[in-house]
């Protein structure tokens, strides 16, 4: 029988890899176009089907896949604690988890993209 542990719900997983693509697509006019020109809409509208484009991708996008992505690092965060403690494990592995996450948003944002959502969290 396989420990506490070990079992994974894949189901989390495909939500959050779902919610990640539309957080992709809802932010790729930003990642398309420079800094001072994310408030501004898409740097690539041309045409109106490039404009029905960008705007039916946020209205699908932009409000359900922030939630659910917020929701389920909150959730899997649970997750993590509760075993953590349930096989007598520090809270100091939570912490370093956290700092990771934090580097690795501070040097995306510094050397990828100027939008950063890891440091938020």
């Amino acid at each position: 029988m396989e420990s506490i542990t070990k079992i994974r719900d894949h189901r989390i997983d495909i939500l959050r890899g779902l919610s990640l693509i539309g957080i992709i697509l809802v932010n790729a006019n930003t990642m398309n176009s420079p800094p001072w020109m994310h408030t501004q809409g898409f740097a690539f509208i041309q045409s109106n089907w490039d404009a029905f484009v960008a705007d039916n991708l946020f209205a699908l996008f932009a409000k359900k896949t922030y939630p659910v992505f917020a929701f389920l690092f909150g959730f899997s965060a649970s997750i993590f604690i509760s075993h953590l403690l349930q096989n007598q494990k520090s809270i100091r592995f939570w912490y370093q988890r956290m700092l990771a996450l934090s580097l690795f948003g501070i040097l995306q944002v510094s050397l990828i993209w100027w939008g950063d959502i890891l440091i938020d969290y």
